[in-house]
Order: structure tokens, then sequence, then C-alpha cells
């Protein structure tokens, strides 16, 4: 998730608090399916279109997907094509899929998996800017719970897929999120345009981010990443 990563109305979490929060919402979803549907089967669970075709032609099931339903060749082409700030770098692309290479070699050897999968979810779902979810904790708290439980979901896949823990212990998601905070700081100093109205406080941005890689590149790259650090790799 690309720009101002806080939630204006929510204070500072710590990664176990987060997490904590992530569960709540988790059973606040559920607990309203169940209503919706009138009774132990929501409506939701029975409508036929919540999965989404990828790049290979396989189907991602949004609502149940299982670890099978991941392949690296689909995480690596879809992030490579999805731009960082919604596209607001002038005259270039920063793909995900760079953020997250570069993430990836910030980290400790035994983190560089975590660092790289971090954003693996928006290779289904989409990359949801900060202030998007911003407004949306103001306009619509629980739409937004949603779209938190549907990046839950993604995620236990994606980790479960190559063998990571889900969720990940609370000291390696804090590495991860400083690493990522910097790395988002490091692009927003060599790409964005000067801020016209003051954004959140940002750590010390990680050293020059280098050119943007062209999507063949990175998808390329972010493959071969992923193969070398994942501690299990799809037969």
């Amino acid at each position: 998730m690309a720009q101002q990563t806080a939630v204006v109305s929510q204070p500072h979490r710590s990664p176990e608090q987060g997490q904590k929060a992530n569960l709540r919402l988790a059973g606040g979803i559920r607990r309203v399916a169940i209503k919706a549907g009138g009774g132990g089967q929501s409506s939701m669970m029975n409508h036929p279109y919540t999965w989404v075709q990828t790049a290979r032609g396989c189907a991602f099931d949004l609502l149940e997907p299982t670890p099978e339903q991941v392949h690296p060749a689909d995480l690596a082409e879809h992030l490579a094509k999805i731009p960082r700030f919604a596209g607001a770098t002038p005259n270039i692309v920063i793909s995900v899929a760079q953020h997250s290479v570069f993430v990836a070699e910030a980290l400790p050897l035994e983190l560089r998996a975590y660092g790289l999968l971090n954003d693996g979810h928006e290779a289904y779902l989409g990359d949801d800017q900060g202030p998007k979810l911003n407004a949306m904790t103001v306009l619509a708290p629980m739409a937004l719970a949603a779209i938190r439980q549907l990046r839950l979901r993604a995620a236990a896949a994606i980790h479960a897929r190559f063998g990571l823990d889900w969720p990940p212990p609370v000291a390696i998601a804090a590495a991860v999120n400083q690493i990522d905070a910097r790395a988002l700081a490091a692009q927003k100093r060599d790409f964005l345009a000067p801020e016209p109205r003051p954004w959140i406080s940002l750590p010390e941005p990680l050293p020059d981010f280098g050119n943007p890689w062209p999507w063949s590149e990175a998808a390329d790259r972010f493959y071969e990443t992923l193969k070398r650090y994942a501690p299990e790799w799809p037969s």
C-alpha cells in the first residue's frame, strides 16, 4: 500500500495490537455475514462471482482462497503491472513488484520472504492507497473491515503456499513494516512531485531506490527473489 499508510482516525498500534484488531474485524465481518444470510450461511458465501481470473488462467477465490490457488508466476506478473501511488510518479511507473524486491533485499536473509510477500495480497485485490482507506474509515467502517478481511484471507493462503507463518511473528512483522515505511520514504523522495499538503511522518529513507524496471524485468526479479528465499516452493 503506497502513500499515507496510517489510518488517521486510529491511534498508533504495535504489530501485536494490529493483529488483534484484524482478528476482531474478521469476527465482526463473519457476524454481519451470518445475520445477512439469516442463518449459518451468508448470502455472500453463495454468490458465484467472488473469484478473480489470474494471468495463468486460474481462479483465485476471494472468500475461500487456498494455497493451491497461489502460483508464483501469477504473483510476479500481477504485482509487476500494479503501479505504486496509483501511478502518481511523473513520467515513470514504480511497480509493487519492484518495491517488494527493494524491501526484501533491505532485510536480513531470514526475513526476506516475509518482506517480499508483504504486499502479496495486492496481486489479487489491487493496491488500496492509505488515503483511500482513511476515507473509508470515515464513510464506511464496515466496508473497510471487509477489505481487511479479504486481505487477511489472501495473505494467509499466500504465506502458506511458501511455507511461511501467518500471521508473521510480531518481531518479524515489526521489522518488515519498518523497512516498508523506509522504502516508501525513499520512493517519495526520489519519484514524487513536491507534496501539496503535509504527509504523515515517515522514517529515514532507505538509500537510492535505483531506476524503475520495465514490468517484465520486475516480474522476473520478483519471481527469482521469491524462489531464492521462500522456505517452500510449489512442485
